[in-house]
């Protein structure tokens, strides 16, 4: 099974809040049958740059990518859509 949305990247948004936590949401879905888990922190377009929220993402990725053991971890974001988005200038 796959979760498409979750918040268990530590630290970066309203989801997990330390790599204990993160551990812990993890060994839950791996339990329900999750092989596959979606890392989709809360992006907001207007708040921080692109460039800003890959790199928070991908260093709280950091602190966990060793339980990536018998799950996949896949790293992407909730987006919130704004006008910004759509600006090409």
């Amino acid at each position: 099974m796959v979760d498409l949305h979750t918040h268990v990247l530590p630290g970066i948004d309203d989801g997990s809040k330390s790599v204990e936590m993160s551990e812990s949401m993890i060994k839950i879905l791996k339990e329900q049958g999750v092989s596959t888990i979606f890392c989709t922190p809360h992006y907001y377009p207007t708040d921080i740059s692109l460039s800003e929220f890959i790199k928070n993402r991908n260093m709280a990725y950091d602190k966990i990518k060793f339980l990536e053991q018998d799950v996949k971890l896949i790293l992407g974001s909730e987006t919130y859509i704004s006008e910004i988005l759509f600006n090409h200038d």
